[in-house]
């Protein structure tokens, strides 16, 4: 974050001296008047100083405190359950019934099922991976391909590739935007970026085996290749850092300049994670038995994801990662600040 520095001229109105005095040219008022005083100016300036390292290590802390809180999600009668994205309170997702077959929902304190794409094939079904406002984006499967769709006012579009394809998969949309991927005759992905018109290839220049672009948040748009996860803006690829020693590192979702996603450990157990920027943050489904935790959507602090039972059945998750762990450090700056109080002396003074 960067902070505009102070400017203008100092008002008239201000005073640091008493009045009817003047400050030779060149002496600093702090230094001119009575050792008491000057003592207890620079307690004051100890204290600030203080209060600021307090409040710029808050600023800093972005690393959520605390546990996180898991609640598991169910379609009711469902085989299993996948939660894909969140938007303005509003979750989506998709279940398996008995016969295997994908179906979407919506969940906005009350579930909705929502009707399979003409287009799907009876057996493969409709996924829903993302959602913006109204606006629910994803795949349905045919018997030989998948297309990716949008869903307006309960009316499914499709959004295949112009290019020549074999599937076509929407993973994120905002703003209108759509991304995701789709596969060449030759079986290689590449990502794509649909704005309403016209389609976008993006494929990463580091990359020797394909491309997918998995969500988008303001103008930056998430992706993972053969050489890495990155942050795209439309320009520039920045590569994003995987926790030490894992692997399968996958960013499934974004939130301003918070990610989320699923890698593997030294020990090749799938674990969910949180990162802020500068910190990860694991998280494991708590469970009884619980493993494969995945998280794929995020907003605010409310992410999205799944965890595979002992059977190894997805179940809907939900968690709340705590708000940043900063309550102590704003606390303790108040409290320097108060103790403060006021920079006293003869005339005119500073209150905060």
């Amino acid at each position: 974050m960067r902070v505009a520095p102070l400017g203008g001229r100092t008002p008239a109105s201000w005073s640091c001296c008493p009045s009817g005095t003047s400050v030779p040219v060149g002496r600093n008022p702090l230094y001119w008047r009575s050792a008491s005083d000057r003592e207890t100016r620079m307690k004051t300036l100890r204290r600030l100083r203080l209060a600021a390292a307090c409040l710029g290590a808050l600023l800093l802390s972005g690393v959520p405190g605390g546990a996180a809180t898991y609640t598991d999600f169910n379609v009711p009668g469902a085989r299993s359950t996948t939660l894909s994205d969140i938007s303005n309170g509003v979750m989506t997702g998709f279940y398996q019934d008995e016969a295997l077959t994908f179906h979407s929902f919506t969940y906005d304190g009350s579930l909705h099922l929502l009707a399979d794409a003409p287009f799907s094939a009876a057996s493969a079904g409709t996924s829903a991976y993302a959602i913006s406002g109204t606006f629910v984006v994803g795949e349905a499967g045919s018997d030989s391909r998948s297309h990716a769709f949008i869903l307006i006012d309960n009316s499914y579009v499709p959004l295949d590739n112009a290019a020549p394809n074999l599937s076509t998969t929407a993973r994120g949309i905002e703003a209108g935007r759509v991304v995701g991927y789709y596969l060449d005759l030759q079986a290689q992905s590449h990502g794509f970026i649909f704005n309403g018109s016209s389609y976008v290839t993006v494929n990463d220049p580091l990359s020797t085996d394909g491309t997918t672009l998995n969500g988008i948040s303001g103008n930056h748009i998430i992706g993972t290749s053969s050489a890495r996860s990155f942050i795209y803006d439309g320009t520039t690829f920045v590569t994003i850092p995987k926790p030490a020693g894992s692997s399968d590192f996958l960013v499934l979702g974004i939130d301003g300049i918070n990610l989320v996603g699923q890698y593997r450990d030294s020990q090749h157990e799938l674990h969910g994670f949180f990162y802020n920027g500068s910190s990860y943050l694991t998280l494991d489904a708590p469970m009884p038995g619980a493993t494969n935790t995945k998280i794929n959507g995020i907003e605010g602090n409310t992410l999205t994801g799944s965890y595979n039972d002992q059977n190894g059945i997805a179940h809907g998750l939900i968690v709340i990662v705590p708000e940043p762990a900063g309550g102590a450090l704003m606390a303790a700056a108040l409290v320097v600040l108060i103790g403060t109080g006021r920079w006293r002396g003869e005339g005119a003074g500073f209150r905060i």
